[in-house]
């Protein structure tokens, strides 16, 4: 599943890396992507989230200490 084209607001993700992690198990992200903020998210039912991204908005995966994955 793919709703973004190209970058994700300048992020160092682009469409085709948020494609190969959302569909191989055992990708892992690089720390600069962690360190913008992408991560499986439980609110969405472990959806990648990043930056750019409308769930970003709703997600409260930070909220909570020792949630984030």
């Amino acid at each position: 599943m793919s709703y973004r084209w190209g970058r994700f607001d300048g992020s160092l993700m682009d469409d085709k890396r948020w494609q190969y992690l959302e569909s191989h198990i055992d990708a892992k992200l690089t720390p600069e992507e962690m360190a913008e903020g992408w991560h499986w998210c439980c609110e969405f039912d472990y959806l990648l989230v990043g930056p750019g991204m409308q769930e970003q908005e709703y997600c409260l995966c930070f909220d909570e200490p020792n949630i984030a994955l």
